[in-house]
């Protein structure tokens, strides 16, 4: 029995002690665009097996990986020694998957139209980004050189860094001691699943034989064989044109490789039978056959199988303009599929084509996508910002709701014209109909009125990338006025002394401070009693800037039936008597205490 470190029992120390180190969540990638053939379960862990139907040549598709779990991930495709034999691409073949993130994968196979190569098959490694980080750190660990070369990973080095590891930086997500028994961890984490390619038949192209060569050829039975006669009207009727069901049904039948001579098979009697036409009729009806959406928009159209037999669909567009899911499929006799597509946001006008390919026809579908104006990403709960009047050297206060109407996170900006006007915070983010509060300062040095703009931008922002100002700036006029403390004390009635009892008062209206040598500092304080029978806030106006008198408060609170000191700091820089004044403001009401020194 193992004991924690330290700790005795029966008067005998264990200094054994086990440690169990972990990071909690785990990634969960998950394949999109895929048909799934086969799923198997070993212990915990879940295998499936794809499969990806090619129906042209060159054939290219496009998947995507979804992490789906709360930590980083990664992806490694592996296409083996079939990469130049079968002309297989797969871009990007490993990278790292953030918790909620998607990446689409292309592949290309550029097959030749005569056949001969095999379908290839591809095997995908997923897993959670910690354990090959561990792994990578543990094989530097002596005594892991019997796990280097396991078969199972296929040759493949999972040590090389992936495209973003440096961006991630998930190597610091766990720094502890690690084992050798460490790097397991990497292979029961570590999901192998496999993805076949099915490709299309192709037509089979055979030289015409009469009628003799395809008797004796396969060896029919010379009773049935036909007469001379016969032969004519039956070399004659082969010369018309065939019913289109009929030239479909002969594509199926089996062919035999003649084994005569060369010089057999051109013989002069021969008929010249024309190759069949392709067949103009169609299986498929687009519901509509005109496509017309705004960029970033959607609409959806239907695909109906007129015919009593099932047909397969795939679909051609530009990836740059356009988003189609579903891409490709099958429909059962008379049956729907309703497809969606969305066009790309942020371009401009466009005009193309989606082309529809089943079983011996292409359809097409015209799309058009028409651009949106840019619109403003910000709303304002007001336009025009009041503050009022300020004492020349003191600041106002003031606020306008900046809000997020529209459904992607957005970066926005303030600037203010050159003024008396300033903001505390010029730039900030907004989510999705999140609001925010931006406070606004007014602080006058000249008197009269002053007028600002605010030009407020935004732009929305996707994965990390710099986007551009989506829309005009949305402009704030910001107005105030400025007054010297004479100006503001000659304008306001003249304020009635408070006695105690049922207001605020200040026990003395004139302070004395005792006489101050030049560039010294005394302090006197000035007492403010509150009989209102309620809590005030009583704010203290600024002493103008020229006067040797300064307070360190701007703003005090005196409880109900309470008093309170201000001490108020006198340093003379000229010789003789000053004066000034300190004015207390609460609720709309003033007083006002007269502060007197003499400087030596």
């Amino acid at each position: 029995v193992l004991k924690p470190q330290g700790m005795k029992v029966g008067g005998k120390s264990f200094k054994a002690s086990i440690t169990l180190c972990g990071v909690a969540g785990s990634s969960n990638i998950q394949v999109e665009g895929l048909e799934v053939v086969e799923t198997s379960r070993c212990q915990v862990v879940e295998t499936k097996r794809y499969q990806l139907t090619y129906q042209l040549f060159p054939a290219k598709k496009l998947f995507r990986f979804r992490n789906v779990g709360d930590a980083t991930g990664f992806v490694r495709i592996n296409s083996g020694e079939e990469v130049l034999q079968n002309k297989l691409y797969i871009t990007p073949s490993a990278f790292l998957l953030g918790a909620g993130c998607t990446e689409e994968v292309v592949i290309s196979f550029l097959a030749e139209e005569d056949g001969g190569e095999c379908p290839p098959s591809v095997t995908i490694f997923t897993g959670p980004e910690l354990v090959r980080q561990v792994m990578k750190r543990a094989r530097l660990l002596p005594g892991v050189s019997k796990l280097r070369n396991n078969p199972t990973l296929m040759g493949i080095n999972f040590t090389e860094n992936f495209a973003g590891e440096e961006v991630t930086k998930t190597m610091e997500e766990y720094i502890g001691q690690l084992t050798v028994g460490d790097e397991k961890s990497f292979y029961q984490k570590t999901v192998k699943q496999l993805l076949s390619f099915t490709l299309p038949d192709r037509p089979v192209e055979f030289d015409q034989l009469v009628v003799e060569e395809t008797l004796s050829e396969t060896r029919i039975d010379q009773s049935i064989a036909l007469p001379l006669p016969t032969r004519h009207r039956a070399v004659t009727s082969m010369t018309h044109l065939p019913h289109p069901s009929s030239a479909r049904q002969a594509d199926h039948l089996p062919v035999h490789q003649s084994r005569l001579p060369a010089q057999v098979k051109r013989s002069p009697f021969s008929p010249q039978l024309p190759n069949s036409p392709p067949t103009t009729d169609t299986h498929l009806l687009l519901i509509p056959a005109h496509l017309s959406l705004s960029s970033g928009g959607e609409a959806i159209f239907r695909l109906v199988n007129q015919s009593p037999h099932p047909v397969h669909w795939d679909l051609s567009w530009p990836s740059s303009k356009l988003s189609i899911s579903p891409g490709a499929g099958l429909l059962s006799p008379h049956g729907q599929a309703v497809v969606c597509v969305q066009a790309v946001p942020g371009q401009a006008s466009w005009r193309g084509q989606v082309s529809v390919y089943s079983d011996n026809s292409v359809d097409s579908l015209e799309v058009l996508v028409t651009a949106v104006t840019p619109s403003t990403c910000l709303a304002v709960s007001t336009d025009k910002v009041e503050f009022g009047v300020t004492v020349l050297g003191s600041t106002t206060t003031g606020s306008i709701m900046l809000t997020n109407p529209g459904l992607e996170l957005v970066q926005w900006k303030a600037q203010v014209s050159p003024s008396f006007f300033s903001l505390p915070q010029c730039a900030g983010l907004l989510n999705p109909t999140q609001s925010l509060s931006l406070p606004l300062l007014f602080k006058p040095a000249a008197p009269g009125s002053h007028t600002a703009s605010l030009s407020l931008t935004a732009a929305p922002v996707r994965g990390g990338q710099d986007m551009a100002q989506s829309g005009p700036p949305v402009i704030v006029t910001m107005m105030g006025t400025g007054v010297s403390v004479t100006e503001a004390v000659s304008t306001l009635p003249k304020p009635q002394i408070k006695k105690s009892g049922g207001t605020v008062s200040l026990e003395s209206e004139l302070v004395m401070f005792p006489d101050t040598k030049l560039g010294e500092t005394t302090v006197s304080k000035v007492k403010i009693k509150n009989r209102s029978g309620s809590d005030q806030a009583v704010e203290i106006l600024p002493i103008p800037s020229a006067s040797p008198f300064k307070t360190v408060h701007s703003v005090l609170e005196v409880k109900n039936q309470c008093y309170c000191t201000v001490p108020v700091q006198f340093r003379p820089m000229a010789r003789g008597e000053h004066t000034s004044i300190v004015i207390f403001r609460w609720e709309g009401n003033m007083v006002r205490a007269t502060l007197r020194g003499t400087g030596l």
